[in-house]
């Protein structure tokens, strides 16, 4: 994401930067830093900075190409507005030139692509950048003990597919954000879990007995199945 006070050329380097690279987010009318006791939030003339931005998108851009805008009134009565300008990288006519290069995201700012990179944009597969990509997780398998008898009663797993596009598959992720991810799996694996440690050791599910076709079920503290599977371990996967 990036805040802009107006319209400049850096503006639609930014938006080409972005459609060949992951997309983004750009906020016109925003101070991208503000001093003690200033607004960050300006606000900008809606009509006059998207007539500006969009002359700029067709006049420099290689394909002519204008991205989503979105124009937010602000609620101080002064007729101004912010303007989301939302960068799609699969709808880009990628790689999008502008003065004879192909601008790119590095790191929070704006890059020209190198020999390679260009090459890569251009022999794209747009096809195939509609298809989502990602690795499925497979289903684990229940631990046994040496006899063969599963040694837990069940595993919780949790295993994520996000789906993204050629755009973004070489974008590497920040030891920051994997931590977030960890942080947030973490949290989200505390909460399901329904027992205590002494429920863990009287409640188990069980399946029905050899042969039947019922459903599996749990098993009340006081049953066979329960007493059998007192020591058993929840692992989460």
């Amino acid at each position: 994401m990036e805040f802009k006070r107006e319209y400049s050329s850096s503006l639609l380097k930014s938006i080409a930067a972005m459609a060949n690279t992951y997309g983004g987010m750009i906020l016109v009318g925003v101070n991208d830093r503000a001093a003690d006791g200033e607004d960050r939030v300006v606000g900008v003339d809606a009509q006059s900075a998207l007539d500006q931005i969009v002359s700029g998108c067709y006049e420099k851009f290689d394909p002519p190409w204008e991205p989503k805008f979105i124009p937010v009134p602000l609620d101080d009565g002064s007729g101004r507005s912010v303007i989301v300008i939302k960068i799609d990288p699969n709808a880009a006519p990628r790689p999008l030139l502008m003065d004879m290069k192909a601008p790119i995201r590095l790191s929070g700012r704006n890059a020209s692509a190198d020999r390679d990179r260009l090459l890569t944009l251009a022999c794209e597969d747009r096809l195939a950048e509609a298809v989502p990509m990602g690795q499925h997780v497979t289903s684990p398998q229940i631990p046994q003990g040496n006899d063969g008898s599963p040694t837990a009663d069940f595993i919780f797993r949790t295993g994520i597919n996000v789906p993204i596009g050629e755009a973004a598959a070489w974008r590497p992720l920040t030891e920051r954000t994997l931590a977030t991810l960890t942080k947030a799996l973490n949290e989200s694996l505390r909460a399901p879990c329904w027992a205590s440690a002494t429920a863990r050791s009287t409640a188990s599910i069980t399946s029905g007995e050899p042969g039947s076709t019922g459903p599996a079920e749990l098993g009340s503290p006081g049953t066979p199945a329960a007493r059998n599977r007192r020591d058993s371990r929840w692992r989460p996967w």
